[in-house]
């Protein structure tokens, strides 16, 4: 018998042992926030964060994955519209149309990788080429905020993005595609260099003919307009010229638009409304009833904490887990197209004033966080290693900064509750601790 209590009690022992390893990523939260309870933690979240909205300059987006183009006009954040500034190359040297070349039409295609808004919404797209003086060049950093000068234009008419449905191209079936017919300027101009230095290579092409600039009108529209979103480097991304001559009544010559191209987003924002406003009362203190984060070059959260070593006024501790912690306006979710963004990125700012990754992201991007919780309404972030150096002083704390995560290929916005007495405490700090 006594043997058998034995056995039964190691069970029970070990039963509970793996129990307590499971892994629970909401360790103690709930039941820790009493002070000396009895496993030697203590729970603050009263840690005074300011928290304030600015406007952000520019952002790189050469280089980057997807180009943008579109306009809406958001009830919060006012008008923004985005135009692409792209290069065309030759696929072959030495190019020539035949004898009697005769340009019959010239077709830019573009595909699809997404949209932000009404994709109901009908634009008003003019393209233009890009003047022939214009500095443009692959292996140049172009933001954001830069433009080029313009040439002829080569389209003004309506469109309506169909990012979702495929379309018929060259006689067969394509994943979707904007598919946009230039007018005779462009088709001339490349019927006459035929067989001439402009088309034997592609140095001598990119002093040529300098690129297209596609833009749209800005919608005016209050809670209309959208964006979409273009994998510029994808096969179906070209530009086709259609044409005959004496020899045949039907050629195509396709200009490659890819990753050897140079190009590169412009975002413009006006008329900010409710933001635009808020922004410029915006309190560098901290009190204020919202703050305000958008993607493409707009707004950014500046976050310090500037009491966060009364922590150690008791003597040292170390933190077993921090979470940072942003409450979004449920009264922002009115806008049905205008949808919050998924993901939102954390950097600390160094001491020449860049943007560094927080050492917690290196665990993981899971693990660092960031995602929208829909039910909660709220971002969380985990920085328990980045408190936890700065209160050993290995680095000097200038702050954080909070953005949009692919700010340069997305358009998401969202609004923030603030931490002003009016709104309560939705920016903080959650942190779990030990006194050793």
């Amino acid at each position: 018998m006594r043997t058998s209590l034995r056995w039964l009690f190691i069970g029970l022992l070990v039963t509970a042992m793996l129990q307590s390893c499971k892994k629970d990523d909401n360790l103690g939260l709930d039941i820790i926030n009493l002070p000396g309870d009895r496993f030697g933690f203590d729970y603050v979240d009263t840690t005074t964060l300011i928290a304030w909205s600015v406007f952000e300059d520019s952002i790189q987006t050469s280089g980057v994955l997807y180009n943008l183009l579109g306009s809406y006009y958001d009830n919060v954040f006012g008008k923004t519209s985005a135009s692409i500034y792209t290069q065309a190359l030759l696929t072959s040297s030495e190019v020539e149309f035949g004898v009697n070349p005769v340009g019959d039409s010239l077709i830019l295609t573009l595909r699809y990788n997404g949209y932000y808004g009404d994709s109901t919404f009908k634009h008003r797209l003019k393209i233009y080429e890009i003047n022939e003086n214009a500095d443009f060049h692959k292996d140049t950093v172009y933001y954001s905020n830069r433009h080029l000068p313009l040439g002829q234009l080569l389209f003004d008419d309506e469109v309506t993005f169909n990012p979702l449905d495929s379309v018929e191209f060259n006689g067969e079936k394509v994943p979707a595609i904007l598919k946009v017919k230039l007018n005779q300027v462009l088709i001339n101009k490349f019927i006459a260099a035929s067989n001439t230095s402009d088309l034997t290579n592609n140095d001598n092409f990119r002093n040529f003919f300098k690129g297209l600039y596609i833009a749209v009108e800005e919608v005016n529209a209050p809670g209309k307009g959208s964006i979409a979103y273009f994998n510029m480097n994808a096969d179906l991304t070209r530009l086709t010229l259609y044409y005959h001559n004496d020899s045949v009544s039907f050629a195509s010559y396709p200009f490659a638009i890819n990753d050897q191209c140079a190009k590169f987003t412009n975002f413009n924002h006006n008329g900010y409304q409710d933001a635009e406003y808020m922004l410029k009362n915006q309190d560098t203190t901290g009190v204020n009833d919202r703050l305000y984060l958008q993607a493409t070059a707009g707004v950014k959260i500046m976050l310090k904490m500037p009491y966060l070593k009364e922590i150690y006024k008791d003597g040292p501790v170390a933190i077993n887990r921090a979470e940072l912690v942003l409450k979004t306006d449920p009264s922002d979710h009115t806008a049905a197209d205008f949808k919050v963004p998924v993901k939102l990125t954390l950097a600390r700012i160094n001491d020449e004033g860049k943007y560094t990754f927080i050492k917690d992201y290196l665990y993981s991007e899971t693990f660092f966080g960031g995602q929208h919780d829909p039910i909660r309404n709220e971002y969380r972030f985990r920085i328990t290693r980045h408190l936890q150096e700065i209160l050993n002083e290995k680095f000097e704390d200038h702050g954080l900064v909070v953005l949009v995560s692919g700010s340069a290929v997305l358009a998401n916005r969202v609004a923030i509750l603030g931490n002003s007495p009016a709104v309560g405490r939705n920016v903080r700090l959650e942190i779990v601790y030990a006194k050793p």
